[in-house]
């Protein structure tokens, strides 16, 4: 899927990785981006596909289109949690042929409700535990 999605798309392939193995695949690699540049590559990004828990969470609350591909269960455990949260599990790329996820864009006015949620929770219970 990587190395047709490019063609597809006409957008260019950018790798952010932290290993030098990337080198030889596909597209651009950009190696140990310092945080901002890390952040600004999603922020920027007009699709962008992930493996990484952080990778997800920053796609999400950046409200960007973005497709998940889960390493194995045991370590995509919290990939899948923030997925189940957020009501976005259809953005698993199941089948590495199919392209139809492109197509589907997310609705992130649901998404954002969900998270404006969760924040309001977590900041109850930090301010209750503050107060005692």
């Amino acid at each position: 899927m990587l190395k047709s999605l490019p063609k597809r798309s006409n957008l260019p392939l950018i790798r952010i990785s932290p290993s030098l193995h990337q080198i030889s695949r596909e597209g651009k690699l950009i190696y140990l981006p310092n945080i901002g540049e890390f952040l600004s590559y999603i922020k920027g990004a007009t699709y962008f596909i992930t493996d990484s828990f952080h990778g997800t969470a920053f796609a999400i609350n950046f409200n960007i289109q973005f497709f998940e591909i889960l390493p194995n269960t045991s370590t995509g455990t919290r990939n899948q949690s923030i997925l189940k949260l957020t009501s976005l599990e259809d953005r698993i790329i199941r089948d590495y042929n199919d392209f139809s996820i492109i197509e589907k864009k997310i609705d992130y006015s649901s998404v954002n409700k969900i998270l404006n949620k969760e924040r309001m929770k977590s900041l109850s219970i930090l301010k209750l535990m503050l107060s005692e």
